[in-house]
Parts: structure tokens; sequence; C-alpha cells
């Protein structure tokens, strides 16, 4: 959780004391002398609470105030000022601040009303979340509707001269099922009947052929759900050990796949503990899992960046985790309000596909893990995590997919 607070403060000795008391509790302070100042800083970072002075040169504690509540997503504002007068105060708390701290504070009083503060920021964070993931399925279910009232209405345009280069640009983008079903439609609108046969285009039957097998794979990928809702995966004690070995060779098999984005696998050394340590899995949906999270970590990474795999233990669980720098051109990682949507079927973060892969690129790989993982009695997840390795750099923010097994009795 980010616990950064800004003390926006013209007193220096204040500055200090209030600051020092809050570091040792834990807190990760940062200052300001005056309001431009503090609201240059809330402008180029996020911090949960600002806790602020009225009266200061510059730009006034009011004025901060207005101009944060007129952020996107403002922080929890506590007010510490020496004014006791009661109008006043109200004026301030008509604001939208949180709170307010007459001057001298007092330590414990100021430790609750901190800790109270963090919990409504918590709880905004989370709203807005929340918010944010209704938005985005409602985005969803529009954009389908408008494909199904396209589909209804036939909207295909086969006059254009440029046809069948249109077909692989746009259609390119859901190979498989989705190019088949446009090139049924082809083939019912210009096949030529001669006889008892039909004349299909060859640049038709090319495509044909070739998303034949993605279609047999997206089928296959079907059934698995399918036989994941339905039945229990029949799972063996394997030990550790002989997981970290299966592991080490799927990440091997995957070298072809690495090289398309220059990528490098990277797999955490062997511990000792692993000799006492069995999981029950399934060995043939296990490797499913693993391809899929190195395959989905190389197609969201940086090129020539390194993906970490890490097997290690916690508590009762066994941990598998890869972890992927995330790519320089805009790209946020996995926002909070997707970690729950990126293992809905059909759910991709971005619009196009990366068909250098070859693999199935409709939203069903994530959900097909977590189908799997359910039926080892596990849990996955993703999520950003910071990076504070290297000191010679600012901090990096990575993707985390991290899959926890429960170890074998």
């Amino acid at each position: 959780m980010n616990n950064k607070i800004l003390l926006v403060e013209d007193s220096a000795s204040i500055r200090k004391s209030v600051g020092d008391l809050l570091v040792k509790d834990g807190y990760d302070v940062s200052f300001a002398e005056n309001g431009k100042e503090g609201l240059d800083k809330v402008k180029a970072e996020y911090f949960q609470l600002v806790i602020t002075d009225i009266e200061m040169p510059v730009m006034s504690g009011s004025v901060l105030i207005d101009n944060i509540n007129g952020m996107e997503d403002p922080p929890v504002i506590i007010v510490m000022t020496s004014h006791s007068d009661s109008d006043m105060i109200i004026d301030i708390m008509k604001k939208g601040v949180f709170d307010y701290l007459i001057k001298p504070v007092k330590k414990n009083d100021m430790l609750l009303r901190i800790q109270n503060a963090f919990k409504i920021s918590e709880l905004n964070r989370m709203k807005k979340i929340t918010e944010k993931e209704k938005n985005i399925r409602l985005e969803q279910q529009l954009d389908w509707y408008k494909l199904v009232d396209r589909m209804t209405r036939k909207e295909v345009h086969l006059k254009e001269t440029n046809l069948f280069e249109n077909l692989r640009r746009s259609l390119n983008q859901g190979s498989g099922i989705g190019v088949m079903v446009s090139l049924i439609d082809l083939i019912s609108m210009t096949a030529k009947k001669k006889g008892d046969v039909y004349e299909i285009s060859e640049t038709i039957m090319n495509d044909i052929f070739k998303n034949q097998a993605l279609v047999y794979k997206t089928m296959q990928v079907f059934f698995d759900i399918e036989k994941l809702t339905s039945e229990d995966l029949e799972l063996e004690r394997i030990p550790l050990n002989d997981l970290y070995e299966a592991v080490n060779t799927a990440i091997n098999d995957l070298e072809e796949s690495a090289a398309i984005g220059n990528h490098k696998l990277v797999l955490s050394e062997r511990k000792k503990i692993f000799d006492r340590i069995a999981v029950n899995i399934n060995a043939e949906y296990f490797k499913k899992i693993i391809d899929e999270m190195l395959i989905n970590a190389m197609k969201y990474s940086e090129k020539g960046s390194t993906v970490f795999t890490i097997i290690d233990t916690r508590g009762g669980d066994v941990i598998f985790s890869v972890i992927n720098n995330i790519k320089q051109d805009g790209d946020d990682g996995i926002p909070m309000e997707y970690e729950n949507i990126v293992f809905e079927p059909f759910f991709r973060k971005i619009k196009y596909i990366q068909e250098e892969y070859n693999t199935l690129d409709y939203g069903l790989g994530l959900t097909l893990v977590e189908r799997v993982v359910k039926k080892h009695n596990g849990k996955v997840m993703i999520n950003n995590i910071t990076d504070y390795s290297d000191i010679g750099r600012k901090p990096a923010i990575k993707v985390n997919c991290q899959v926890e097994l429960p170890q074998a009795v």
C-alpha cells in the first residue's frame, strides 16, 4: 500500500518535528514550504495524504486545497493550523477536507487521525477501481452489441477493389474463427456454380487452409475449459525438484518464441528445500499454465528484456511467479481495475493480435490458466510490482503473474 504523505508547512521547525514523528511511525514523508511547491509535488507524484497549513507565503493552504480538489484523483487532506476559530474551521471543512489538527499537535491524536485518513483513502481508491472496472465491462458489452447489430444488418463491403487486402489487414486481428466465419460469408456471396460444383477463389481457399489449424486449436481450448468446468482433474504427487525440471524444460522449449522479441528467459535457482516438498498436479495441464504465463509475459514485454520465472515456497504454498518489464510505449502494465477482468473469457487488454507468436489471442489463455489453477486448489493473480533492485536507476514497474499451489501433505 502507498504510505506517502506530503507535509506542506512554511515553518522549518514544525516540518522537522512533525516529519520526524511520521517517519518514525513508518510513513514516507515529503515536504513543501508553501502551497505552490506543494501543488507541484502533488501533480508530479501520488500521495495518499496531504497535511497542509493554511497561512503560507506564495500560495495559501486554502488555495492549495481548491486546486487539489479539482484533480481527477485527489488525495485525502488534513489541515494543520494554529487557528481555532470555529467559523474558519467550518469554512475549511466545507472544502471537503477530511480532518483538521490544531497546533501544537498532540502525537497520539495526530497519528490516530492519519490512520483514519489512510483508511478513507483506501476506501476511495477501491471505489474508483470498482467504478472503472464496471465501466470497462460495460464498454465490452456495448462493443458486443454493436458487432451483433452490424452482423444483423450485413454491413459487408464486397465492392471494394482491395477486398482481399482489407480482409487480411482487418481480420488478421482475429485469426482462426473470426477469419473462417468471414471467409464462409465471402464464399456464399462470390462462389460461382458450375454444374454440381462451385468455383472458389484460390485466395479464399489459401486463407481457409492457413486458419484451419487455429480453428482446431481454438476448439481444443473450448474443450479444455468445458472439461475443467464440469470435471475434476486427475492429480498426482510430484516432487518439487521434478516440477522445477519441468518448468526448466518448458522454458527451453520456448526459445523460438523468445527469439521473436529477443527476450531472455531466466529461471530462479533451485533451492535445497525443494527436496522435501511435493505438489499434487496434473502434468499435462500444468505445462499449459507455464506456457501461457511465459508467452503472455513475452507478448507484453519490452523487446530485448528479461522475463524471470521464480519458484519459491511460502507457508504451505509453492509459488510460481513470471515477472516481466512493461513496454515503454505508454503501456501502464496491469492497472488495479483490470486485475480481475483479465481472467474473463474473450478479454484482451490491447485491441491488436500478435500473430507472430502463433498462439490464440481471443482472450482465452488466462481464462484457461485460472480454471486449471482452481482445479489444483490454488489461486492465480496478476498485478504490478515495483522493482527496487537496481540502485543505479529509478524504481521500475513490472508485471507479476503469480500462481500459488498448496504443498502436498
